[in-house]
């Protein structure tokens, strides 16, 4: 008998996949919430807002936002690599979308990608136009992602940035702005209302043209990079922006065998830092050579950034940023250190950004955890020589009094213990939750975490 257990995984096929996410639709809890409710008018003096409120039946729904980890992907350990990773992706979004476009709008989009993956360029939803709120088109012309004018500000699938994305073979990834300056009478402004009768997010969620944060949105307009503060439309005190980071998708996979000890020291490539400001979207990013984002996530995730004047500025990833794990192997434990050239990389690309108050939230290791680190900026420190770039923290220490600079804490929090107990077994093969294995595995689970 072997600790870990050996792995019994099989990848997941698109109809397996789908079985999961209706199952969890089956659930009759989780679609009441989703599908939402109505506000209670409560006890405001002004009887005319209290008719008013009622007459209208606002209804409030939940924004449900996030990204994928290899379960979810449907590949144990997943990458790059597994067969089924697009229609993953699209199955998850539409997973995200339940309940919310309207019934009977088929995933014509899908159709709009061929063998190759190749983007045609066209996406339209097949509902019949008059009984149903417009979506976006894009059409094949000098830039197909140019928004039509009668394209409103309803939460939609077809309208979604990261969907577009998913189609295009690039991943989920994307970025969700809530503004909770917004009172409630004006989360229910006439104008909203005659967009869309639905309050989501409770009214405080901004729709992704007027956060004017996820690149590819922005690229729809004949708006300039970068904003001046003046034009954003949102509370730069008291606003959240979420980006949901995909770390499979287009992830490296993990080495095996005896070059497993060495793939993270020696067969990594050369990476650029991003620049110290907002002008960092010009900036040319070379992606490192074991990698868990791909070219054009990072370089959305850097513009993305640099766009986003939110209060704060939560950053998801299905995987730990901050633990360095023994063993040093990547099979057993999955996280960021792995790929160390990776993982400096995003933190330059936080830090530099200059994004208030930066958080990491983080899963997959089955137990929540509270992390921090006390990082400063790459551009603070002064090497010695262009051969001391490669030590940072050598580099760091030899010159650290040679110019002022300012620690800034990086937290990250993991959730996992949201439906995990630290100590218990963390095996997923139902075999080991069953006697005789589950004495074996209870008992030795919580050693093993205390080890790592």
């Amino acid at each position: 008998m072997t600790f870990p257990p050996p792995s019994i995984h099989v990848e997941a096929t698109p109809d397996v996949i789908q079985s999961w996410y209706e199952e969890q639709w089956d659930v009759d809890d989780y679609r009441r919430f989703v599908e939402g409710w109505y506000d209670d008018v409560g006890d405001d003096d002004d009887r005319q807002y209290q008719q008013q409120q009622k007459q209208q039946q606002q209804l409030t729904r939940p924004i449900v936002f996030g990204t994928i980890d290899d379960h979810d992907y449907g590949q144990n350990n997943g990458d790059i690599t597994y067969q089924y990773k697009r229609e993953s992706n699209l199955a998850f979004i539409d997973f995200m979308y339940s309940g919310v476009d309207d019934a009977g709008e088929s995933n014509s989009c899908a159709q709009d990608v061929d063998e190759s993956n190749q983007y045609n360029g066209v996406c339209e939803s097949s509902q019949d136009e008059s009984n149903s709120p417009k979506k976006v088109v894009y059409e094949d012309n000098n830039n197909p992602n140019q928004l039509h004018e009668f394209q409103t500000k309803r939460r939609s699938k077809s309208n979604d940035p990261m969907y577009q994305r998913a189609l295009e073979g690039k991943g989920v990834y994307g970025v969700s702005l809530f503004d909770f300056s917004r009172t409630k009478r004006s989360r229910q402004s006439s104008e909203e209302l005659k967009n869309d009768s639905i309050l989501w997010g409770g009214g405080y969620w901004v729709p992704d043209e007027d956060a004017m944060i996820d690149p590819d949105i922005i690229s729809r307009t004949n708006i300039e990079e970068p904003f001046d503060e003046t034009d954003i439309n949102y509370s730069t005190t008291h606003s959240v922006a979420i980006f949901a980071l995909d770390v499979r998708s287009n992830k490296t996979p993990w080495s095996k065998g005896k070059q497993t000890s060495t793939q993270n020291t020696h067969n990594e490539g050369s990476t650029s830092t991003p620049s110290n400001n907002n002008t960092s979207s010009s900036s040319i990013i070379h992606t490192p050579a074991l990698d868990f984002l791909g070219q054009h996530q990072w370089e959305w995730f850097q513009k993305a950034l640099s766009n986003s004047y939110a209060t704060v500025n939560i950053i998801v990833s299905g995987l730990q940023f901050h633990p360095e794990r023994f063993p040093n192997d990547g099979n057993v434990i999955e996280e960021w250190s792995k790929f160390p050239r990776a993982r400096q990389m995003i933190y330059d690309m936080i830090l530099n950004s200059g994004a208030n108050s930066p958080m990491l939230v983080s899963g997959d290791v089955h137990m929540a955890q509270f992390m921090r680190k006390d990082c400063v900026r790459s551009s603070d420190i002064i090497y010695a020589d262009a051969d001391d770039a490669g030590d940072t923290a050598t580099s760091f220490k030899a010159n650290a009094q040679q110019r002022p600079y300012r620690p800034r804490p990086l937290v990250e929090i993991t959730t996992s213990g949201m439906t995990h107990s630290w100590g218990t077994s963390f095996s997923s093969q139902p075999r080991n939750h069953r006697l005789p294995l589950k004495l074996y595995t209870y008992f030795v689970s919580p050693i093993f975490m205390t080890i790592c």
